[in-house]
């Protein structure tokens, strides 16, 4: 596969630990983040049934840390467009397109 998406590696992830191939579901789990691949949602539902088969404690540790990090972060993203939205929609910020209109 020359590009491998989140998508992709969710579907070979879940694939292995549910064909009870635990070992190598966490194996390609680090491959993912060694290509620079952020996990989502999807990956830790599918890997911590396979964390927790193996009895891999300090991996399920770092992996609820991380799901709870991803977690905060995507809450402040949320939070800055619902901000960014409310702006627009107040007038204080203008569309680009309206700024151009205005510039001489």
């Amino acid at each position: 596969m020359p590009q491998r998406s989140v998508v992709s590696w969710n579907a070979m992830i879940s694939g292995n630990a549910q064909n009870g191939k635990f070992r190598e579901a966490i194996e390609m789990f680090h491959e993912m983040q060694m290509g620079d691949v952020h996990p989502n949602y999807v990956n830790f539902v599918s890997i911590l049934p396979a964390i927790s088969r193996l009895g891999a404690l300090e991996l399920g540790k770092w992996v609820h840390l991380y799901a709870e990090e991803w977690i905060k972060e995507k809450k402040r993203r949320q939070w800055v467009e619902r901000w960014f939205l409310q702006k627009m929609k107040s007038g204080h910020i203008l569309a680009k397109e309206e700024e151009e209109e205005e510039c001489p």
